[in-house]
C-alpha cells in the first residue's frame, strides 16, 4: 500500500541531495583548475632548468706581470769580466689587455647560472729592448746565442711582448637576489698559448733573446668579477662590470732563472637573452 508520508519524505529530502551533489561539483572545479595551474608552473620551471642559454663576452683591460727570481740567479760570477754581478728583473710596464668570446650558460635557478665557455685572449707586456747585436754570446743559463738584444736603461719602453691565448672558461653567476641588477661570477680557466713574440731575458747580463722553448704552452688560470645588469625590461640583457684574472701557472717554466705569473685586469662585458 503507498504510504503519503513516505512520498513527502522523498520529496522533502531530494532538494538537499541535490545541493549537496551541486555544492560537490562546484567546489571540485577550483580543485582540479589549481591543479593544472600548479601542474602548468612545475612544467615551465623544469623547462627553464633544462634550457642552455648563450652569451658573447668581450673586454679589454690591461696586464701586467709577477715576477719571482730563483735562488740560483742572484750572485753570477761573470768569467769575462772577473767580476761579481748580481741578477735583476727586467724592466717591464703593464699594457693593453682584450678578450672576446662565446658562453654556454645553464640556469641551476633563479638566480644561478654555470657556464662554459671558448675566448680568445691577449695580453701585451712593455720591456725595455737595446739594439740588436748579431754576434756570439757565452753567457748562463742560456749558451751559444747568436742574436740578441742589448740593455736600454733609457727608460723607454719600446717594445711589447705579446701573448695570444685560446681559453676555455667554467665557472659559475650568481646573482645578488632576485630582483638586484648585481651578480658575481666566479671560476677557472685552462689557456693554450697559441702565439707570442716574447723575449727571454738574462737577469745578470740584461740582455734579450728569443727561445720560445722556455714557455709554457698551457696555463691555469682563476677569474672573477662583479656585474651590473642594463637593458632589464629588453629581449637582449647586457651586463657590465670589472673582472680580474690570476695565472696560477707560470708563463715560463723551469729553465728559466725567474718566474712570470700573468695578471689582467679590466671592464667585462657579457650580451645575453633575458630571462624569462
Amino acid at each position: 500500500m503507498h504510504k503519503p508520508g513516505a512520498e513527502k519524505n522523498s520529496y522533502q529530502n531530494a532538494p538537499a541531495t541535490t545541493s549537496a551533489i551541486q555544492k560537490e561539483s562546484t567546489s571540485g572545479k577550483p580543485a582540479a583548475a589549481d591543479s593544472l595551474k600548479a601542474s602548468g608552473k612545475k612544467k615551465i620551471t623544469n623547462t627553464r632548468k633544462n634550457r642552455l642559454e648563450w652569451g658573447i663576452t668581450g673586454g679589454a683591460g690591461l696586464s701586467s706581470l709577477s715576477m719571482h727570481l730563483s735562488p740560483e740567479s742572484y750572485p753570477y760570477n761573470a768569467a769575462s769580466a772577473g767580476a761579481i754581478r748580481y741578477a735583476a728583473y727586467p724592466s717591464h710596464k703593464q699594457s693593453l689587455s682584450f678578450q672576446l668570446g662565446f658562453l654556454l650558460l645553464k640556469p641551476l635557478n633563479k638566480t644561478t647560472d654555470i657556464f662554459i665557455g671558448v675566448q680568445y685572449t691577449y695580453a701585451g707586456i712593455k720591456i725595455e729592448r737595446g739594439n740588436q747585436v748579431n754576434m756570439a754570446i757565452f753567457t748562463s743559463p742560456a749558451s751559444n746565442i747568436s742574436t740578441y738584444y742589448g740593455p736600454n736603461n733609457t727608460g723607454s719602453y719600446n717594445f711589447t711582448n705579446q701573448y695570444h691565448f685560446i681559453e676555455i672558461p667554467l665557472g659559475i653567476e650568481k646573482q645578488l637576489g632576485d630582483k638586484s641588477r648585481f651578480s658575481l661570477n666566479a671560476g677557472v680557466s685552462v689557456a693554450m698559448l697559441i702565439s707570442t713574440n716574447a723575449l727571454q731575458y738574462i737577469p745578470q747580463t740584461g740582455i734579450y733573446y728569443k727561445d720560445n722553448s722556455y714557455f709554457n704552452e698551457t696555463q691555469i688560470n682563476i677569474f672573477g668579477g662583479i656585474q651590473y645588469q642594463l637593458l632589464r625590461k629588453e629581449k637582449y640583457s647586457l651586463k657590465l662590470g670589472p673582472q680580474v684574472q690570476y695565472g696560477l701557472t707560470g708563463l715560463v717554466n723551469k729553465k728559466s732563472p725567474y718566474s712570470e705569473h700573468l695578471f689582467i685586469g679590466g671592464l667585462k662585458l657579457v650580451l645575453s637573452p633575458n630571462k624569462k
